[in-house]
């Protein structure tokens, strides 16, 4: 029996070290830092690493330090692969694991709790019994496990990356010092009585378990509204291009069944020797032809549909807009991508050109190929001088009084475009601002 005990606290021990490296790569993945990586391979490596080291320290003298040891080579597993700024990284995993100890904490001291509740446990020198503790690592493991298959099935897999902002950052932050106060309330005023020892017990569940939960589906919530007005402004585009498409298809058909009778006119015309009125004549033909034609062609499908849509609203304001070369075979790039990169381009550069006065607005469209890469250009005036160093930052730019709801465009420009490896910059001088955008024809 005892050394099934021994056993089951060696297994118990290297699962929730496994799901509380996993949960936490995941954790940040879907966060913080996309760079980090979760993959079959790595999950052997860790599994068989973290296994031999426990039955080492479970039967060697020196035991101890082996536990001690592991950690920095549990940080080159997480890491090993990681795709971003190495410093960085660990900083990342090492507050986070701070962070989840504080909730670990609580788990923890609710689990003794309910394996002994005559307080023995809060004696910092007492050695918990063997079944106390592998109880306390398989309710550890269990936690983690619902915790990382349900990230990693719900953000991961699909490759949702939701960026905290700093106001997440630092609830997050404060999360484990409210759970250090709530275990010394236990601590100090748990032994005055079971009923104080039951509420501060409750109330630790409750926020152990419905702080993250709060914070999870906040942020959740706003990313998928974020993505849903992206997806509106995607189906906008659409649904305004298939009828410009109609009504010219509508045009095209009548000249279609017109142009026969135009024939005939201009031949009678000539053979009547009127050729001032049959040139005329001829060049209204051309009029009506050109207008049939699409007035912009980029070489991408969805990018003429903005272009399209966004040609009215430019004419309306009376801003002249210009293209200037092709997109060989296109992007490559989902529509509600192209979407929301270059139709929130051309709103920016379309906001700007209001400021001025009609005589001034202007937008230009450049378009440049070499062997390897696209250089796609936006050129528009500019009032003043646009701070180009806070632009793609999260906490985004924005020239407009609710700073709370604008702004935060550029970055989810520049994080689509980065995402088929693109390179996004801005440049500005007093008077003009240029976007550029360098798209790797290889990755598209």
């Amino acid at each position: 029996m005892p050394y099934l005990l021994d056993v089951l606290s060696v297994l118990s021990s290297a699962a929730f070290s496994f799901f509380c490296l996993a949960a936490y790569m995941v954790f940040l993945h879907s966060f913080y830092d996309a760079g980090f990586r979760w993959n079959k391979r790595k999950a052997i490596i860790l599994a068989v690493f973290l296994l031999v080291i426990d039955i080492l320290t479970a039967y060697l003298p020196f035991g101890d330090w082996l536990t001690i040891g592991r950690f920095p080579l549990l940080f080159y597993i997480a890491l090993y692969d990681y795709q971003g700024k190495k410093l960085r990284g660990i900083l990342r995993l090492f507050l986070t694991s701070i962070v989840i100890e504080g909730c670990f904490a609580l788990i923890t001291s609710i689990a003794a709790f309910l394996m002994m509740p005559d307080l023995d446990w809060l004696d910092p020198n007492l050695m918990l019994p063997l079944p106390t503790e592998i109880f306390i690592n398989c309710l550890h493991t269990l936690f983690l496990a619902i915790v990382f298959f349900y990230l990693y099935y719900r953000l991961y897999k699909p490759g949702i990356v939701i960026k905290c902002g700093v106001r997440e950052i630092l609830l997050v932050a404060i999360y484990p010092l409210v759970c250090d106060i709530l275990y010394s309330l236990m601590y100090y005023f748990g032994r005055e009585s079971s009923l104080t020892l039951i509420i501060l017990t409750c109330l630790s569940i409750l926020f152990a378990i419905m702080f993250p939960v709060f914070m999870y589906y906040t942020r959740i919530s706003r990313h998928f509204q974020q993505r849903t007005a992206f997806q509106e402004t995607y189906m906008q585009a659409e649904l305004t291009h298939f009828q410009q498409y109609r009504q010219a298809q509508e045009e095209t058909r009548r000249f279609r069944h017109d142009i026969r009778n135009n024939l005939l006119c201009m031949k009678e015309l000539l053979q009547h020797g009127n050729s001032e009125e049959a040139t005329a004549y001829l060049q209204d033909l051309l009029e009506t032809t050109e207008s049939l034609s699409a007035r912009f062609v980029s070489g991408d499908e969805m990018l003429d549909c903005i272009l399209g849509v966004k040609a009215g609203v430019m004419d309306e304001k009376k801003i002249r807009f210009q293209l200037d070369g092709v997109l060989a075979g296109g992007l490559g790039w989902k529509p509600a991508d192209i979407c929301g990169v270059f139709a929130n381009a051309l709103d920016n550069a379309i906001e700007a050109c209001t400021k001025l006065s009609p005589e001034e607005r202007y937008i230009t469209m450049e378009i440049r190929s070499t062997a390897q890469y696209w250089f796609i250009t936006v050129l528009n005036p500019v009032k003043k001088a646009v701070d180009t160093g806070r632009l793609f930052k999260k906490s985004g730019y924005t020239s407009k009084g609710d700073q709370t709801r604008h702004g935060i465009g550029t970055y989810n420009m520049k994080h689509t475009a980065e995402s088929y490896g693109a390179i996004m910059k801005a440049e500005c001088t007093d008077d003009t601002f240029k976007l550029e955008i360098m798209i790797d024809k290889s990755s598209s």
